[in-house]
């Protein structure tokens, strides 16, 4: 078949694609904005240095790599029950288990950094925001315990008054991706009925 034969068969059934592509993207709109559960997620930062602020001690590639090698322990020590039970115990309020919130919670770091980055997701902003800071607040009061060492400090806190955008819904990028699947199969489908 030639590529004007093709053309041909595209241009005679033209309104049969844009019935199934106009449907893919109606499809695509009415699950983001009607069926889909918005989720947020709130961060918090921590800071991972080689000694507390009381014991004053130069700043070298030495100290900055053993406080780097130390976040991969602390990354397993914050979703640890030892750092859950507690959170549960002192925020009641949360109304979360131990392992609801470890399942939720993530822990990250760029590379070479110390600083270690908390997320927790949640279907309420104002929620997913209490739970990372009470872990954050709670982690920075155990390491001493867990670790005999006080180097933790909090960046930053998740906002609880900012009102985001959910993570989970992006309308215009699913009618996007509907958009072109709905085109490639209404096509597919065009030449499938003409053979």
């Amino acid at each position: 078949m030639e590529l004007k034969q093709y053309f041909r068969i595209i241009q005679k059934k033209w309104w049969l694609i844009a019935v199934i592509v106009v449907i893919a993207m109606v499809a695509a709109a009415l699950k983001s904005f009607y069926f889909t559960t918005p989720i947020y997620a709130a961060n918090a930062k921590l800071i991972v240095n080689q000694f507390s602020g009381d014991r004053a001690a130069s700043l070298n590639a030495s100290t900055i790599q053993t406080s780097i090698f130390l976040i991969n322990s602390y990354k397993e020590i914050i979703r640890s029950s030892a750092v859950m039970n507690k959170v549960v115990e002192q925020y009641p309020e949360l109304g979360q288990t131990p392992s609801q919130i470890a399942a939720k919670i993530s822990v990250t770091s760029a590379n070479n950094s110390q600083v270690m980055n908390l997320v927790y997701e949640d279907v309420s902003y104002a929620k997913a925001a209490s739970v990372v800071n009470a872990v954050s607040t709670v982690f920075k009061e155990q390491i001493p315990n867990i670790m005999n060492v006080d180097n933790i400090t909090i960046l930053s806190e998740a906002d609880t008054t900012i009102s985001p955008a959910p993570i989970n819904i992006n309308p215009v990028m699913n009618m996007l991706i509907s958009f072109v699947i709905s085109l490639l199969l209404a096509i597919g489908f065009i030449f499938l009925l003409d053979y």
